[in-house]
């Protein structure tokens, strides 16, 4: 999940799962899903330059997600990590927005692939460096069981962003750190989904 492969290599591929699952799964029921999930974890790392940790990363998040009767699902989801390197503190925010494909009817399976648009981080320790500059992607998996008028949802997503340039602002001079900041987390998903 981590590679250096180019993201337009990683969507081509999704598309291509994609349509490999909608040509051979055209018995399964239809019905439209709204997922709604949290997820968290404490697996990751940060990269500064040549500096790193897997210490103390907490990361966090919610999505909301529309899924067609189709198969075919998108929505937006939001994650925060907080966690610290070289003594600096580091908050890590980022809005995304999902695709996915669901197969199965009441038992369900879903691949998913997300992609930041926005965000902020905020590095702290005396002096405040600060960034609104994010790229990077996630990719993630569900399985759907059947509960109460819908599904259970559970899975993991794997994540890699990056973040920066980082600016501070003194007394109207600005500066800037020489590197960004990567961070790569994994958090498990818990969600339900309402069948219609």
């Amino acid at each position: 999940m981590y590679s250096h492969t180019h993201p337009f290599h990683r969507i081509s591929l999704f598309s291509g799962l994609i349509l490999l699952f909608s040509c051979s799964l055209v018995d399964a029921e239809e019905f439209g899903r709204l997922r709604y999930f949290v997820f968290s974890g404490n697996q990751g790392k940060i990269t500064h330059g040549t500096n790193s940790s897997e210490d103390s990363i907490q990361s966090q998040g919610a999505s909301v997600h529309l899924v067609f009767a189709n198969g075919m699902g998108f929505g937006p989801a939001m994650m925060t990590t907080k966690t610290t390197l070289d003594s600096k503190s580091h908050t890590l925010y980022s809005e995304n927005i999902d695709i996915s494909y669901t197969f199965g009817g009441e038992w369900s399976f879903s691949i998913g692939y997300g992609r930041a648009m926005n965000g902020r981080g905020d590095i702290k320790n005396g002096d405040e460096y600060v960034t609104s500059s994010v790229k990077g992607d996630a990719m993630f998996i569900l399985v759907g069981i059947p509960f109460v008028f819908g599904e259970l949802l559970g899975g993991v997503r794997g994540s890699q962003h990056e973040f920066g340039s980082y600016l501070k602002n003194e007394n109207g001079t600005e500066s800037k750190l020489d590197q960004n900041i990567s961070i790569q987390a994994v958090q498990m998903m818990l969600g339900y989904g309402l069948h219609f």
